[in-house]
């Protein structure tokens, strides 16, 4: 099936764009993700059925953003952050109770506070960091024998303090720091 090839280039494109990453070529890293887009788009979008697909989609889009903001180029990554947070979103939908799309989903809420606290967009950083916050706590809720949900959850809170403190809300940032720390002590006690 001429599908399964394409999402094969597009899953190589996307490992010669991880290569040329980790060297430090991020034009040459943003080309092969964009190579990948180019590909597993129209498949994506003919099989919106097909999660492996649709999650594909959305990795590559968090891909291409992470070059484009090594890159300085925050406008165009945050494009590309909201597209796989649009992705993740449909799939939340379609399948609620995935525990996978619920990570991806909250992943993409980081992406976006990420590129929106760069911009300097605080409110709305904090806002996307909240809501990721919130699928990580369901998760947390729905799979408690899962420390990976309880250590995301920390780092979100560590996401919060970030967006806080540079809001100049000291006291609200140190309270999201004790939540952190609270967390990653009762993990390694746990260990």
């Amino acid at each position: 099936d001429n599908a399964l090839w394409q999402r094969e280039l597009s899953v190589a494109y996307n490992k010669l764009g991880n290569t040329l990453a980790a060297k430090g070529d991020f034009d040459g890293a943003l080309g092969a993700f964009q190579a990948s887009l180019a590909v597993i788009e129209p498949v994506a979008a003919a099989n919106k059925e097909n999660a492996g697909w649709q999650r594909d989609l959305a990795i590559t889009q968090n891909r291409v953003g992470d070059m484009l903001s090594a890159k300085g180029e925050i406008d165009e990554a945050l494009q590309s952050y909201r597209r796989a947070l649009d992705i993740s979103k449909d799939a939340v939908a379609t399948d609620p109770e995935s525990a996978g799309w619920q990570a991806d989903l909250a992943y993409c809420h980081t992406k976006v506070a990420g590129a929106l606290l760069t911009k300097g967009e605080l409110p709305d950083a904090l806002r996307s960091v909240r809501a990721g916050l919130e699928v990580r706590e369901g998760l947390s809720r729905s799979e408690p024998a899962n420390p990976a949900h309880r250590q995301a959850i920390a780092g979100s809170h560590v996401d919060a303090a970030t967006v806080l403190a540079r809001q100049g809300e000291q006291a609200e940032a140190l309270a999201e720091l004790h939540k952190a720390r609270e967390i990653v002590e009762g993990l390694a006690a746990k260990s």
